[in-house]
């Protein structure tokens, strides 16, 4: 390192120094080191963000998708820094008892709704809540259960005459009411075919019987309904005249809004202590022959009059379609969570040096190989997240103006939002624990930031639990395309690419003759492709023999074969993502066309590192020698070692300040040691004898010796 550098670092550091210097908390103080090693990490940052290749500024304001919400970003940052409401005491809550992170993200949610109304530009407004609940994972969740899971159910089944008739969107909006989502249950998760609550219509006096007949039944995981919903949507077996009517939701309040009371027959509780977002009162609500209306029935696709007679709906797909729309929001979830872990776990290894030459971490082939893949992926999900949501806003058009183009969409849009969610968050998952090994020791601090992201990461992905369902929903959808295709019929989205399936089939050997040849993001596309058919091709001939021996037989025959079904699932799932972040690549605007080298090293990175995970299914279907399964693995790794040049500038462009990561280690300025002592010394009860002294540690001192 030139020692200009290092100098530069020195005088950055004395600049951001309060006189000659720096508080360390309970009336400790340090003065700014002479030492040129000790600003060493400050420089070196310094030096990354000026080898940068691309121009930062003009990423992030693609990524953001404009200058005009780039710009409102940056007032919401100081709309929270400069609110004390919104603002964590002390830079970070970690410190905070559960009741007191409950209280605080309530606080911060009175406070959201006071500012964003006083916001006229909607572009600010959505800036101010993307921001907000970035910042406050908690706050985030509850506005998301009473934003995208309660008011998005009444959105999509209540009947037109229900919202005409109703106040409940309006409530909802004006935050005249809290809600949550009543879905999963103690002993069935979001398994919906097998929930037990019952809704059973009572013809003499034109009402509904909700009831929770076992603990089973009991709704479990509930954002809000510990402590603060007032109403929920309930999913619940529709009972009338005798006969299972199937599923249908029930809007259904939970309290007082007054008092907090709950109302007779209701019975509501904490889950208690989680691994993260200790601010979200998940909850359990158990029902007792609680009455509700007939009208309280959400009757969009399924209507009930008042003698009984019920119609259900055209498609039973229609009565999760709000779960669509939730599970594309990992998408964007896992950006969030993963990008800061990877922003402070690439800035420490940058600033870090260790070893017998003193070098940067990040410099270790174990450090670049294992973050670099995590870094590409936040761009092809940045990339990725808009091409779903528009698929998704298409849908929610159709489902006003095309009922049978709607229903012909929804099995795919399905298929593919429970693919990304299980594909995705098992990825990030993996992307999470690399970080926290990248930060050594320190990943073990609650200050480094990544123990609280692992556990609002855990929290967030509760949903889905272990996958695995929704993985084995979308094997299904693609072995059935598969057949289609084979069948000569047509194929939508994501599975439209099955057309070429002759194509496909005929794509037996990799031609890759050299690691170089590798880096053709083309053809990847084909090789997940074909690899998807071939798979599908696979099972498909296990299943066949027992197709006509009964379900009993198939599901055996599927049960022995999961491990390939869910790889299946994630094939396809890859597959699709890269064919969709390829697209948006190639249709850059003019004003971003610099941006694409880089863009395109960013996706070869994702796309190669997905293929080494899957040389061993590669190598069983022949489609490449043992010389081109090395040739990959050295062109990722090379690709890899490449992308780490850029590695700060690509984490900046996404335009995270500190206060928002809450790492001392993740400085934006590289000055990790002094932030990171100047943080834990200002901890609570980091000086002074500890307050069991007198009654444990002075008795063992003291005690009579025999």
């Amino acid at each position: 390192m030139s020692n200009p550098a290092v100098r530069l670092a020195s005088i950055a550091l004395h600049l951001q120094s309060t006189g000659a210097s720096r508080s360390g908390g309970a009336g400790h103080s340090f003065e700014v080191s002479p030492r040129p090693e000790l600003n060493q990490p400050m420089a070196d940052i310094l030096r990354e963000r000026k080898n940068a290749s691309f121009d930062v500024n003009l990423m992030q304001t693609y990524l953001n998708g404009g200058k005009e919400y780039t710009q409102a970003k940056e007032i919401a940052y100081q709309i929270i820094r400069r609110d004390p409401i919104l603002l964590f005491d002390g830079g970070n809550d970690y410190d905070l008892t559960r009741p007191e992170a409950r209280e605080k993200s309530m606080a911060q949610v009175r406070r959201f709704v006071e500012i964003y109304h006083s916001l006229k530009n909607p572009i600010q407004q959505k800036a101010f809540e993307v921001v907000l609940s970035s910042y406050s994972e908690s706050f985030g969740m509850r506005l998301y259960v009473h934003h995208m899971l309660f008011r998005n159910s009444i959105k999509m089944f209540a009947s037109e005459e229900q919202k005409k008739k109703t106040t409940w969107v309006k409530d909802i909006d004006d935050f005249s009411v809290l809600g949550c989502f009543a879905m999963t249950e103690l002993g069935h998760s979001s398994s919906l075919r097998d929930l037990e609550a019952t809704a059973t219509f009572d013809h003499a006096t034109d009402s509904f019987i909700l009831h929770s007949p076992t603990l089973t039944s009991t709704k479990w995981w509930i954002g809000m309904s510990g402590q603060a919903a007032t109403h929920t949507v309930f999913l619940a077996q529709t009972i009338v005249k005798g006969k299972n009517c199937g599923l249908n939701w029930f809007m259904v309040p939970l309290r007082d809004r007054h008092t907090g009371r709950l109302f007779p027959g209701v019975t509501c509780g904490d889950i208690g202590a989680k691994a993260g977002r200790h601010g979200l009162d998940n909850g359990w609500i158990q029902l007792t022959q609680v009455r509700i209306p007939r009208e309280n029935m959400l009757m969009r696709w399924s209507q009930i009059d008042r003698e009984g007679n019920i119609s259900e709906p055209p498609n039973q797909a229609l009565v999760y379609a709000t779960l669509i729309a939730e599970r594309l929001c990992t998408v964007d979830g896992t950006n969030n969570l993963c990008g800061q872990a990877l922003t402070i776990a690439t800035r420490y290894s940058c600033a870090r040096r260790q070893g017998t030459s003193n070098q940067q971490i990040m410099d270790y082939q174990t450090h670049y190989v294992n973050l670099m893949p995590g870094v590409a992926g936040m761009y092809v999900l940045s990339l990725v997240d808009r091409c779903l949501w528009a698929y998704w806003d298409r849908m929610e058009e159709l489902s006003r103006t095309n009922t049978e183009e709607y229903l012909q969409y929804l099995n795919d849009i399905h298929c593919v939002a429970a693919g990304a969610k299980a594909s995705i968050t098992w990825w990030g998952s993996e992307i999470l624990e690399r970080c926290r090994r990248a930060m050594g020791g320190h990943g073990f601090s609650a200050y480094s930031g990544i123990p609280s992201i692992i556990g609002d990461w855990g929290v967030f992905t509760t949903g889905g639990g272990d996958n695995f369902p929704l993985a084995q929903q979308t094997a299904r959808y693609v072995l059935n395309c598969v057949n289609r295709s084979m069948q000569g019929k047509p194929n939508f989205g994501s599975a439209e690419y099955l057309k070429d399936i002759k194509a496909i089939l005929e794509f037996n050997v990799c031609p890759a003759d050299s690691s170089a040849a590798w880096l053709d993001l083309p053809l990847l596309q084909r090789l997940f492709a074909s690899l998807t058919v071939k798979l599908a091709m696979r099972i498909g001939q296990r299943l066949a023999p027992v197709a006509k021996k009964g379900q009993d037989k198939v599901e055996a025959v599927w049960n022995e074969h999961q491990l390939d079904v869910l790889r299946l699932s994630h094939l396809h799932t890859i597959h699709y993502l890269l064919s969709l972040f390829t697209s948006s690549v190639s249709s850059l605007g003019s004003e971003y066309t610099s941006l694409k080298p880089i863009l395109t090293k960013v996706g070869l990175t994702w796309a190669l590192d997905m293929a080494v995970r899957d040389l061993d299914l590669m190598l069983e279907e022949g489609f490449v020698t043992a010389a081109q399964a090395q040739n990959l693995r050295v062109a990722r790794n090379g690709i890899c070692k490449e992308l780490r040049n850029d590695v700060i500038p690509l984490m900046d462009a996404f335009g995270r300040p500190d206060f928002l990561l809450k790492s001392p280690l993740g400085r934006y300025d590289g000055d990790i040691y002094n932030a990171y002592f100047d943080t834990v010394t200002r901890a609570p009860n980091c000086y002074g004898p500890a307050n069991y002294w007198s009654t444990e540690v002075e008795p063992l001192l003291t005690r009579v010796r025999p």
